[in-house]
């Protein structure tokens, strides 16, 4: 059984909303990290850790992220590898094709490693330090 479609509504007005204010505060100096975690407790230590340096959008899936660029444009993205729609670089073209000279981290199981290479993404290997990250994002100056 398909949503009510009142519920459509609703989120196609969020959407727009989302929309309009990412618009009137673009004029803002905000660095914008798109965080595209499944997993509940990753996703909130790396937003409960980043959110006081970055404006943050956290989706749990590639198909969340694909709609949420149509007006919120990443600086930077983490991107998991255990994505349950779609492969890591599927997510990376999409942010790439919006951006290119955002950064990307991959966040990868231990032995997994995209195969294609970009001066603009970087790998990290699970676990990891939330530092770690830090120390990538100032290096590329964001």
């Amino acid at each position: 059984m398909g949503a009510a479609p009142h519920c459509s509504i609703l989120q196609g007005a969020a959407r727009n909303l989302l929309c309009i204010f990412s618009m009137q505060t673009a004029a803002l100096p905000t660095r914008k990290l798109l965080i595209v975690e499944p997993d509940e407790l990753t996703a909130w230590s790396l937003k409960s850790y980043f959110q006081k340096d970055y404006d943050i959008l956290q989706v749990r899936s590639a198909a969340e992220a694909a709609d949420q660029m149509k007006c919120w444009h990443p600086d930077a993205a983490m991107v998991s590898d255990n994505l349950p729609d779609v492969q890591i670089e599927d997510v990376e073209h999409e942010i790439l094709t919006d951006n290119p000279d955002a950064l990307i981290i991959e966040m990868t199981t231990i032995g997994e490693h995209s195969e294609t290479h970009l001066a603009n993404r970087v790998t990290v290997e699970k676990p990891f330090e939330l530092a770690e990250l830090r120390k990538i994002l100032k290096a590329h100056h964001l």
